[in-house]
C-alpha cells in the first residue's frame, strides 16, 4: 500500500489537494483497510494473540470501524480539519 504513495501524490497535488491532507487520508483509509475483511491483518493478529474468535472479534470491532469510517468521511468532507493544527502551529 505504501508503495502506491509515489504514484497518487504528484495527482493529488495537480488536483490541488493539500500534502497533509492526503497523508492523513491515505493512513487512515490504509488503517481501516487492516482491520476490515477481506484483508484484515490486524485481526488475525489479534484472533492469534487472544484465542477470540474471528466472527466475535468482527461483531465486536464495527461500531469502532464505524466511528473510523465517520472520521475519515467527516475529513474528507472538511479538509480543515486535519489542516487546522499543523497551520496554526506554522506548517
Amino acid at each position: 500500500y505504501i508503495m502506491l504513495v509515489p504514484l497518487f501524490h504528484p495527482i493529488a497535488l495537480q488536483f490541488g489537494i493539500d500534502p497533509l491532507h492526503f497523508g492523513f487520508l491515505f493512513v487512515l483509509n490504509l488503517v481501516i483497510g487492516m482491520l476490515t475483511p477481506p484483508v484484515g491483518v490486524v485481526l488475525f493478529v489479534v484472533c492469534g494473540v487472544t484465542g477470540v474468535k474471528m466472527s466475535e472479534l468482527v461483531r465486536e470491532s464495527w461500531p469502532f470501524i464505524a466511528a473510523m469510517y465517520a472520521v475519515l468521511l467527516l475529513c474528507m468532507i472538511f479538509p480543515g480539519l486535519v489542516t487546522w493544527l499543523p497551520e496554526s502551529l506554522g506548517y
